[in-house]
């Protein structure tokens, strides 16, 4: 089983907010954050083709940062190099 997080910096938050899905995410970022629709379609874009997001003023009130994680990868990764979990 894979587990996959989107994990949106605000400001300077030190912990992040994860969803565990884009829809989550984009609804999020539109209904309390207040996004324009041209920044909710750039996060979008840019989490499917890199992997992460970042937006800051003044194209937005405050800096963003989203990351997507996928946490089977690594952990198969680290079995196939020996090293425990």
């Amino acid at each position: 089983m894979s587990i996959r997080w989107l994990a949106l910096y605000t400001a300077t938050d030190t912990h992040p907010r994860l969803f565990d899905s884009l829809d989550g995410v984009l609804s999020y970022l539109e209904r309390f954050e207040q996004l324009s629709e041209e920044m909710l379609d750039y996060f979008a874009l840019r989490i499917m083709s890199e992997g992460e997001a970042r937006a800051n003023a003044p194209e937005v009130r405050y800096p963003y940062h989203l990351i997507y994680y996928d946490l089977l990868p690594q952990r198969h990764e680290k079995a196939a190099l020996g090293q425990a979990h």
